[in-house]
């Protein structure tokens, strides 16, 4: 690593084995000898098992050996155990740079301007660093750049769109601008703009994989299934070697259409052995500890810390590793909830995979769910902890890893065709659920909104188009027909482009209920469209892709859901949500039963007050029992856990 380890090695004391190791090691770095430098490293730790140059050194290493994540780690031991030299930050600024984490370069740039030079191994880093402004023309990065980064980094993605969009305008062909400007937009759910970075990306250079990566997502995102799936089996071809497109693309799988299904399921198996089969597992030997560890990419406010905080601030011994940058009030909950919390952002998989080795969990709980963000641990030996999946928004039917799965009695059959029954460890439920409890008046269970003289029900559903697939329409339009003079509206949380519009009231044109649809305005965004659930009277879940916070947030404001359960794991969560609130009888298992159920909820006299003692009814109901959840789980993995030796 230019900027870390070309130094001129200074004349050692006569009496300093230490320092002459180090000496030496620089040595070995600068001919290239980076086995024998490594050995050098560990020998000077034996000498000195708290030597931060050595530890540093090793660093550089690995950074030379391509190993980011582990050089990354280990000078950031170092500047740990000597916080007061500039020798470390600079070092980890420059390597920060060439990873793209420019927030992080930014700050030990800063960093290192205002600490003094090591008194002893000041030459481990030749002076003239580049620094401030500098550091990033040195890399290449322009300020717009750079700043389209840094806020992407940290989860702005207005910012970085904006960003990104004026560093185009001077550098119209900057491929990586283009993917950058695309993805947050994406985020926003502008997905008109992203798409014309991405087609734009496309023209630029037509051999590159990743723009029709990103482009199958907003295809997905816009509801057009067929060309998202043909793009995404076009960029797994054109990259045989990303290891991050298998895990891409199986979340995306899990939303595709039952007309999608049957060639869905045969890329997945292909996608799960490439992600599975790309690198060495980690052999660990020795047995974890009682330890739950969590691997989780949605640490942050959403609908899925409604599922899982519950249950972790009731088990005791677990280790979360934090694999997204995003942090807002929500994840400093979890952290606090939590035995050990692990920032595990931007890792290489070895690397990840060595600090889940040395923390020793008995069970690695994989929540990993978005595609750019998550990690599948490859594990192996007598001593590896149990790897299990759990929630997943949705979750393909197995994730690449995953030797078991928690399952319920709504997911069993799903459970045991992706695992068999020895690796299928049942609960009684899968779910515990946070109540948002604002204390705000939008949060308020509001009258019944059905006209009861003239006999109209408003049903409801949530606009995610990526669930809203011709048997959604199809099973909808089913529920209009059964239930005279009702209205459908839809709600979304980023509002409806005219192109979306128009595309999604055709598909209800088709089945001659397009009068009696109401695709509801924009509403700010929030985790709780509080606005739609009080001008409705039932909401209606999605199919084959189920919702899971949109249910239990339905019934939490008085509203009684009617789900479909489908034949995979996403297909079973309305369900699963339903039966833990003491409601199971408000599933179908037939579009006909689904349309029933709803039918029958419409013409019931006590509609009003059913509405009105629903959230009385859930609290006391299992679906709010996290401290039985967590007891539960804990009880069922202990026995299934590597035991410690004594």
């Amino acid at each position: 690593m230019d900027g870390v380890s070309e130094a001129v090695p200074h004349a050692a004391p006569d009496n300093d084995p230490l320092v002459a190791a180090i000496d030496g090691i620089i040595d070995q770095i600068g001919r290239g000898d980076l086995n024998a430098a490594m050995d050098g490293c560990k020998a000077a730790l034996r000498l000195d098992p708290h030597c931060a140059a050595a530890v540093h050194l090793m660093g550089a290493i690995a950074f030379r050996m391509g190993n980011q994540g582990l050089a990354i780690e280990l000078v950031e031991r170092a500047h740990k155990l000597e916080p007061n030299f500039r020798e470390h930050p600079a070092a980890l600024a420059f390597i920060s740079v060439t990873v793209g984490r420019l927030a992080d370069a930014l700050y030990y740039t800063k960093l290192a301007t205002a600490l003094a030079p090591h008194p002893h191994f000041a030459n481990i880093l030749p002076t003239g660093l580049p620094r401030g402004r500098m550091l990033f023309e040195h890399a290449g990065k322009s300020v717009h750049a750079t700043l389209a980064h840094i806020a992407f980094s940290a989860g702005n993605m207005r910012d970085a769109a904006q960003e990104a969009e004026l560093e185009l305008r001077l550098e119209q062909r900057d491929y990586d601008m283009m993917l950058l400007a695309a993805r947050a937009r994406l985020a926003l759910g502008d997905l008109d703009a992203a798409l014309a970075h991405l087609r734009a990306a496309v023209h630029a250079e037509p051999a590159r994989a990743a723009a029709f990566r990103w482009m199958s997502d907003a295809l997905l995102a816009r509801g057009e299934h067929d060309l998202a799936l043909a793009l995404q089996r076009k960029a797994a071809a054109m990259d045989a070697e990303d290891e991050g497109l298998p895990a891409h693309f199986l979340s995306g799988l899990a939303w595709q259409s039952d007309a999608n299904r049957a060639a869905a399921a045969g890329f997945a198996v292909t996608l799960r052995e490439r992600a599975e089969g790309g690198r060495r597992p980690r052999r660990i030997e020795r047995p974890g500890t009682n330890y739950i560890g969590f691997l989780w990419d949605e640490c942050r406010e959403g609908p899925l810390l409604d599922f899982v905080l519950p249950v972790l601030q009731h088990l005791e011994g677990s280790i979360l590793y934090r694999l997204n940058r995003r942090t807002d009030a929500a994840t400093e909950t979890v952290r606090a909830a939590v035995m050990r919390f692990q920032d595990c952002p931007d890792l290489d998989a070895a690397t990840l995979d060595r600090i889940i080795d040395g923390d020793r969990p008995g069970a690695l709980i994989n929540l990993s769910g978005t595609p750019d963000e998550g990690r599948h641990p490859r594990l192996a030996g007598a001593g590896a902890p149990l790897c299990l999946q759990w929630l997943g928004l949705p979750m393909p039917d197995r994730l690449p890893g995953a030797a078991a799965t928690i399952g319920s009695p709504e997911t069993e059959d799903v459970d045991l065709a992706s695992f068999g029954e020895e690796n299928l460890i049942r609960l009684s439920r899968l779910f515990a659920w946070r109540f948002p409890a604002t204390g705000g008046d939008e949060e308020i269970v509001r009258p019944l909104p059905r006209d009861l003289q003239q006999g109209r029900v408003t049903f409801g559903a949530h606009g995610d188009m990526r669930r809203i697939t011709a048997e959604t329409v199809a099973l909808w339009a089913g529920v209009l027909h059964a239930v005279p003079n009702s209205t459908l509206r839809l709600g979304a949380e980023r509002g409806w482009s005219d192109a979306i519009a128009k595309r999604l009231l055709d598909m209800f044109a088709d089945f001659g209920v397009v009068h009696r649809i109401a695709l509801d305005a924009r509403t700010e965004e929030g985790r709780v469209n509080f606005e739609l659930l009080s001008r409705i009277d039932i909401l209606l879940d999605t199919a084959p892709v189920n919702g899971i916070g949109e249910v239990a947030q339905a019934l939490w404001m008085g509203v009684p859901a009617v789900n479909l359960r489908g034949s995979r794991r996403g297909g079973r969560t309305g369900w699963a949500v339903l039966a833990a609130a003491g409601h199971p009888e408000w599933s179908a298992s037939s579009t006909g039963e689904y349309a029933r159920i709803a039918a029958g909820l419409a013409a019931r006299s006590d509609l009003a007050e059913l509405r009105a003692g629903l959230r009385a009814a859930i609290e006391s109901s299992a679906l709010c029992d996290a401290k039985g959840l967590a007891e539960e789980l804990r009880a069922a993995l202990l026995p299934r856990m590597p035991k410690p030796r004594d």
